[in-house]
């Protein structure tokens, strides 16, 4: 019989495979445009913010180790936690989504000005 899943708050350790699951799962919004590179810093600002957490549900595998196979990010106040992560990650993180940009300039003003995150 099959360990059920465990739900745990996320830590850094969790950062590269939620980003991961993140890049590869999630199609759709503006935040995957932006690559692996910057979800791996929003998601390391999200785990170490008093404003914010990552649920993660980790599932028996291989060897009787366990996997991330689901997570859930939630942030009290938005707005402060993107703040926080601009002024903590932001250069760091316009490099790791410039390429992102420039594939996809239209969509990322359109979120922007709609203030709406993805």
């Amino acid at each position: 019989m099959n360990s059920p899943p465990i739900v745990r708050f996320a830590t850094v350790a969790d950062v590269e495979a939620v980003a991961g699951l993140h890049a590869g799962r999630i199609a759709e919004g503006f935040l995957v445009t932006l690559g692996p590179a910057f979800l791996r810093r929003l998601y390391g600002r999200i785990v170490r913010s008093p404003r914010a957490f990552v649920l993660v549900a980790d599932a028996p595998a291989a060897g009787g180790a366990r996997r991330v196979d689901g997570f859930v990010a939630v942030a009290d106040d938005t707005p402060a936690l993107y703040r926080e992560f601009v002024l903590h990650d932001g250069v760091l993180a316009g490099f790791a989504a410039a390429p992102g940009l420039m594939r996809a300039p239209r969509g990322s003003t359109g979120q922007q000005r709609r203030g709406v995150p993805s």
